[in-house]
């Protein structure tokens, strides 16, 4: 994995021009580089054994029980969906987005979008925040979205809408066959690390460009979380 850092808005701008003809790239920003880059349903933790006390042992990761899990929400959701899915990783996208666990990891094909993600905490302990970015990963076909468990490679899925946050948020997914492996270990991927002193200036531009939660995730509730962080640094407008 190649790393660089980012030294606020102008290194990101650099960026971004860098990229503008290269549209195969999709990028995911992380609030700490030290984040483990891997689907939710394989990450360390998501499993415990509560045979074992309240604390409750780490258990592994399972193919078993993932299938499981989501034909238990496919049962349980269907009713309450207006629109069906229709097939196997579209359940998974559903499922997703509604926050179950899944072996799909959230993507966009924007930078700047990735970027919000990334600085959206501010200043953390630890690791800086990052975008990772990766290219070339090939789409996942007709079969495989009957059956993603059939995947072999990671591949990349781009859902309909089965959101109003999709089309601002330009998302993607990456779908993993092994959600337990992280996925930065991955030789094509690149690790951009923001310079901690700049994300603010990063934030400040982001939103003056219309990069915000009110434009990425429509409704009254992103609306107002933008509006808290103006109102927090001074910049509400009239």
């Amino acid at each position: 994995m190649q790393e660089t850092t980012l030294s606020g808005w102008n290194g990101l701008a650099a960026l971004v021009d860098a990229h503008k003809r290269q549209t195969d790239w999709i990028y995911r920003g992380v609030t700490r580089s030290c984040f483990q880059l891997a689907p939710k349903i394989g990450r360390k933790g998501e499993r415990k054994d509560s045979r074992v006390g309240c604390q409750g042992a780490l258990l592994p990761y399972s193919e078993m029980e993932e299938r499981c899990l989501l034909e238990e929400f496919e049962r349980k959701a269907q009713p309450l969906l207006t629109l069906q899915p229709k097939t196997k990783l579209e359940w998974m996208a559903v499922a997703q987005h509604h926050e179950l666990k899944t072996r799909l990891l959230d993507w966009t094909e924007s930078l700047l979008v990735a970027a919000m993600f990334a600085t959206e905490k501010g200043r953390l302990a630890g690791s800086p925040p990052a975008i990772y970015g990766v290219r070339g990963l090939s789409e996942a076909d007709d079969g495989e979205k009957k059956d993603p468990f059939n995947l072999t490679e990671v591949k990349v899925y781009r859902p309909a809408h089965i959101s109003d946050r999709i089309a601002p948020q330009q998302a993607v997914f990456t779908v993993h066959p092994k959600p337990d492996q992280d996925f930065r270990n991955h030789p094509g991927l690149h690790c951009w690390l923001l310079d901690i002193n700049g994300t603010l200036d990063m934030k400040l531009a982001l939103d003056a460009v219309g990069i915000n939660r009110a434009a990425l995730f429509p409704g009254v509730d992103g609306l107002a979380r933008a509006l808290n962080w103006r109102h927090k640094w001074g910049t509400l407008r009239g």
